[in-house]
């Protein structure tokens, strides 16, 4: 059996705009650097703001870090960390597990594109894939087969996502207005991949009559849910009911 672990999934610059908020530390800092010359500085205040809350990993998105600066935020980080660097494409993403927590790296996949990382932990005596993932935000289905297949390789493991899907899964549940509409090429494929994997969207299985919107678009006037936590059924929280 897996203890019991504390998870977040955010955005980063959000989280840290959050810190300085709170008053966790000094000044509000611009962490929306490209070249991540200053980026991996920000992690100071993170950190110590996930350790304060006992969390084991963090997902994390839109880190804004160069190719290459893994080694130097892991030292800041004061943890495990697996990152995928900005691109001309991708803002980056970042998977984090705390210093002295019973987690083992096993395994890690990095898009070169920066769009995922893919990260194999070993937790008590169980194994479990972690993919933090920040989708393109066009409708191509081969982006998800071509992950699919390289989430195949490592076996029949429970795999967790966290991410910014870039597409409304279900659009009856997931948008709050508007007329009916078919799923995208990309929600029809992804629906596909999770189906065969026996993985839901969490907050669709524990709250299946409460919209979990976390977008909104001015422009349309529309909610929409397009980030999600994806897991096997199995270690999905049951439905709540209404």
């Amino acid at each position: 059996m897996v203890g019991r672990k504390a998870l977040i999934f955010t955005d980063l610059q959000k989280l840290q705009q959050f810190i300085a908020k709170k008053g966790a530390k000094g000044q509000r800092r611009n962490t929306q650097t490209a070249g991540g010359g200053e980026a991996a500085e920000e992690m100071d205040d993170v950190v110590a703001y996930l350790r304060r809350h006992t969390v084991d990993i963090a997902i994390l998105q839109k880190t804004h870090l160069a190719q290459g600066r893994g080694d130097s935020v892991q030292q800041r980080m004061q943890g495990q960390v697996c990152a995928a660097g900005f691109t001309t494409h991708a803002t980056g993403v970042l998977i984090w597990a705390r210093k002295g927590a019973a987690i083992r790296l096993q395994e890690v996949c990095i898009d070169p594109a920066g769009y995922y990382v893919v990260a194999k932990y070993i937790i008590g005596n169980c194994v479990l894939l972690v993919v933090d993932i920040y989708s393109p935000n066009y409708d191509d289905p081969n982006f998800y087969y071509i992950l699919n297949t390289t989430l195949q390789q490592s076996g029949d493991i429970p795999q967790l996502w966290g991410g910014n899907l870039n597409c409304v899964l279900n659009p009856d549940k997931d948008r709050s207005t508007g007329p009916p509409r078919r799923p995208s090429l990309v929600a029809r494929a992804l629906s596909e991949i999770v189906a065969r994997e026996g993985v839901v969207a969490v907050w669709s299985h524990q709250y299946s009559t409460i919209p979990g919107y976390n977008h909104y678009s001015a422009v349309h006037d529309i909610q929409t849910r397009i980030d999600y936590w994806l897991c096997l059924r199995q270690l999905s929280p049951p439905d709540t009911g209404p």
